[in-house]
């Protein structure tokens, strides 16, 4: 497909020959494939790149990916340090397949290992790196912090049980400083988070 985006871009005079062989020294030097090459000698923007290419082959892109949640399933099953190595995040699931951003389309062995951990295919869209590591920051770092609080709100036993130890029909300030009612909420912000309701 190198091939393909070079000739693609010659004949849209877009590239040169000479710039061609820039490219191509440079996918050696640096191990990189060729659309990261014709990006990094600033020949053509990558947002441009990704527009042409999504045209040409076939797939979706997004320039922007606010507004976009990363499923969970991605975020409990891939490391944070693969993602941002390979510059690729989920970003929704579509007829049963994982929506996977990413910013080249020549090297989508990363998403094989993604299918392998998440347990379902993969789909490919492309958008621009750096929207994909925004993303990245954001979702898992929103991630991490609902971890901590997690691990803030002991959890022992279940709604039932908890509610049982609330007996009589004592003034509603006294029982709301009581252990069992305390650890009650706990368990409601618990669970509410655990499956990230909007509403508690």
């Amino acid at each position: 497909m190198a091939a393909d985006i070079y000739s693609l871009l010659l004949d849209e005079g877009l590239i040169s020959e000479e710039q061609i062989g820039e490219c191509r020294k440079l996918e050696e030097e640096l191990s990189v494939t060729s659309d990261r090459a014709i990006v990094e000698k600033q020949i053509v923007s990558e947002k441009r790149l990704l527009g042409i290419l999504s045209r040409q082959f076939g797939y979706s892109y997004y320039e922007s990916l606010d507004g976009f949640r990363v499923p969970e399933v991605f975020l409990e099953k891939v490391p944070i340090g693969f993602a941002r190595n390979f510059n690729l995040v989920a970003i929704g699931q579509e007829n049963g397949s994982l929506l996977v951003a990413t910013s080249s389309i020549l090297d989508l062995h990363p998403l094989d290992d993604v299918a392998t951990w998440v347990g379902c295919d993969t789909e490919p869209v492309l958008a621009p790196g750096k929207e994909i590591q925004a993303l990245i920051n954001k979702a898992y770092e929103k991630d991490r912090e609902m971890g901590d609080v997690l691990e803030g709100l002991e959890f022992e036993g279940d709604l039932e049980s908890l509610a049982e130890d609330l007996e009589g029909t004592a003034d509603l300030l006294d029982v709301a400083q009581q252990a069992p009612i305390i650890k009650l909420v706990n368990s409601v912000l618990h669970q509410a988070l655990r499956k990230r309701a909007s509403d508690i």
